[in-house]
């Protein structure tokens, strides 16, 4: 029986030493927890971006308010107005002018297009209406880019977004064009040349840095 005993002991103490110093599993193990640690680092990078980015876009400069029941019920008086109105529009205008005062963009988009329809004499009224379409037409481009941008935080896809920006730029170009040097104007919240320019510049200021942020991940 003692042979046997050590016999065994001798067996077990073969396959001990024949046992590697480390297991087999261990740089699966290993590689597995690198392919995790990526992957929350990727999420973490596409959250950091998307931080910044909504941030930026909740400054002041690209804030437009948003519609209230006080604007709707504005809206519906140009409507009914419009709809009486004979060959003086001053009652339209005037409605217009105090959307323009209460930064009420939608019902300024409505009273100005339906001014355009009438033949305006008055020089003041005329150069009154191109100024506040430059003041719409500077709104509709920072509400559009603001939109553009959320898309892409939802579909990644920065050619799209860059293609639509373009686009922006050169409205903005477009606009600066119409607009002189020097504004003389009591109206308030009106766009100087200098102001779209300096918009075209944070647009694309603002897709470099998404496409340089981009390319670091």
């Amino acid at each position: 029986e003692e042979e046997e005993e050590q016999e065994e002991e001798q067996k077990q103490s073969e396959i001990e030493e024949a046992k590697p110093e480390t297991e087999v599993v261990a740089p699966v193990k290993k590689f597995a927890n690198i392919k995790i640690m990526n992957l929350v680092n990727s999420f973490s990078q596409s959250s950091d971006e998307k931080s910044w980015i909504e941030q930026t876009l909740e400054n002041v400069e690209w804030q437009v308010p948003e519609r209230t029941p006080e604007e709707t019920e504005m809206m519906e008086q140009i409507e009914l107005v419009t709809a009486t109105l004979g060959d003086d529009c001053k009652p339209l205008y005037d409605l217009t002018l105090k959307s323009l005062w209460k930064n009420w963009i939608d019902a300024l988009e409505s009273g100005l297009q339906k001014l355009s329809k009438f033949q305006i004499d008055d020089e003041q009224k005329k150069l009154d209406i191109q100024f506040m379409n430059h003041k719409l037409n500077f709104t509709r481009i920072r509400q559009e880019l603001v939109a553009i941008v959320h898309i892409y935080l939802k579909d990644n896809d920065f050619n799209k977004l860059k293609e639509e920006a373009n686009k922006l730029v050169i409205r903005c170009q477009e606009l600066a064009q119409e607009q002189p040097e020097d504004i003389f104007s009591a109206l308030p919240g009106i766009i100087p040349k200098r102001d779209t320019m300096m918009l075209e510049g944070r647009i694309e200021d603002l897709m470099k840095k998404i496409q340089a942020h981009g390319a670091t991940q």
